[in-house]
């Protein structure tokens, strides 16, 4: 007895093509759906889930073009069906938690024209453009707290910050009395307001070496008195630096353990879960390695109701530093070192002792 087999035909190849380029399109259109939810480009979302597309619809073509034949075939089929949903699924969810991650770090920042223009009137003020080794282009701005040379606070910043509008915050008499007798400098990172570029750790650290010398450079920087500092996402960037220049001094603010920590508080938080397996991780932000390797003296302010990064990983990456002194604030959230008057006063003490 000779059993019936199912071939491969025309038909079949063209039905699996369509197939397997229609369920893709429609899984990448209902992903990209719910990472609009959290954020990001949509041009670069759409970019991204390209490629997973492309996976998606190649494993849906392999398990359908070719028929099951017999014996068993119905449960062939069911065994098949298991195991592509099981991949899909797997493609689906590490392309959510891959683009999902450039989406929350990196979100859409525009230029700030009102806070360039009141800049403009400022006399201390002065917009700046740099260019990178390999041509890039970056822009920021440099506050002048003194008419003579000074220290220099070179600042890294959150993840929705622009240089204009914090620039403008430190020329108030806010920002005056945080950062006494220092002048004050930020870029923005790539792809971020007047810097062209795609944003992600290296593209970012390549910005701040390249800031680094900037600031060696000017006559009015005292070289000797250059300190770094850094607030949530730009802290990891701030500790990475700070390790292989050894500046004057290290300011964090609500830093982060490293960008793996940080990824599975998200995770955590957006699918209130408990995270237990390792996830994929777009970028490391190893501060928790940089950290031992900083002889600098070290301040960090955490809240301890920070909603964003929690204030254990701040507490956990003070601990690795040689030298580091952790001022936790009582109230507040993200943003209270930039309201508290304990954290001014913490980093006024700080640069007067350095």
């Amino acid at each position: 007895m000779t059993l019936s087999k199912r071939r491969t035909t025309v038909k079949r190849v063209f039905l699996s093509l369509i197939l397997s380029a229609a369920a893709s399109i429609a899984i990448a259109i209902g992903t990209g759906l719910m990472l609009g939810q959290i954020g990001g480009d949509v041009r670069v979302r759409a970019n991204e889930l390209y490629v997973f597309t492309v996976i998606s619809a190649s494993i849906i073509f392999l398990f359908t073009v070719r028929p099951a034949n017999r014996p068993l075939r119905f449960f062939k089929n069911i065994g098949r069906l298991l195991l592509l949903v099981i991949l899909i699924g797997l493609v689906w969810a590490y392309a959510f938690l891959w683009v999902g991650q450039g989406a929350i770090l990196y979100p859409p920042v525009d230029i700030n024209i009102r806070a360039e223009e009141a800049l403009k009137a400022k006399p201390g003020a002065q917009q700046i453009t740099l260019s990178g080794p390999e041509g890039e282009s970056y822009n920021g701005w440099f506050v002048a707290n003194s008419t003579e040379q000074a220290g220099l606070i070179l600042y890294f910043g959150g993840n929705g910050e622009e240089s204009a509008g914090r620039a403008q915050i430190m020329t108030q008499p806010s920002g005056q009395q945080m950062l006494p007798g220092y002048h004050f400098m930020m870029l923005d990172y790539p792809g971020t307001a007047r810097s062209p570029g795609e944003r992600n750790e290296e593209s970012i650290f390549r910005m701040a070496r390249a800031a680094w010398d900037y600031a060696l450079a000017r006559e009015d920087v005292n070289r000797d008195r250059i300190v770094l500092a850094g607030w949530s996402l730009g802290t990891g960037t701030a500790v990475r630096l700070a390790g292989e220049k050894q500046p004057a001094g290290l300011i964090l603010f609500a830093p982060y353990f490293s960008g793996g920590a940080l990824t599975a508080s998200f995770v955590e938080a957006l699918l209130d879960i408990t995270v237990s397996i390792p996830l994929p991780i777009r970028n490391p932000y190893r501060s928790d390695h940089h950290a031992k390797g900083v002889q600098s003296p070290t301040l960090i302010v955490a809240a301890r109701d920070d909603g964003l990064v929690p204030y254990e990983q701040s507490q956990r990456l003070a601990a690795l530093f040689p030298s580091a002194q952790l001022v936790t604030l009582e109230s507040g959230g993200h943003g209270a070192m930039w309201q508290d008057q304990a954290s001014f006063l913490a980093v006024q003490s700080f640069l007067q002792g350095l």
